[in-house]
């Protein structure tokens, strides 16, 4: 089984077509940094994405992450 993303957050809304249907608004003080695909324990496929506050050094102060399972 392959894994690969289904969602995306790139314009600050985290959007999902299905399992489930949802548009998530983010903050606009956060950047969408990525997201990242794999097999969970061999039976399930979990997609996380993620949005991080940087600070001017970009170390990351604040971070939202996402993760949906199926």
């Amino acid at each position: 089984m392959m894994a690969f993303i289904q969602r995306t957050g790139e314009t600050l809304v985290l959007r999902s077509e299905k399992l489930p249907v949802i548009a998530i608004q983010i903050d606009p003080e956060f950047r969408y940094v990525g997201s990242t695909s794999f097999i969970l324990y061999a039976i399930a496929h979990a997609e996380q994405h993620h949005f991080v506050v940087p600070d001017p050094e970009r170390r990351v102060m604040r971070r939202l992450w996402f993760q949906f399972e199926g």
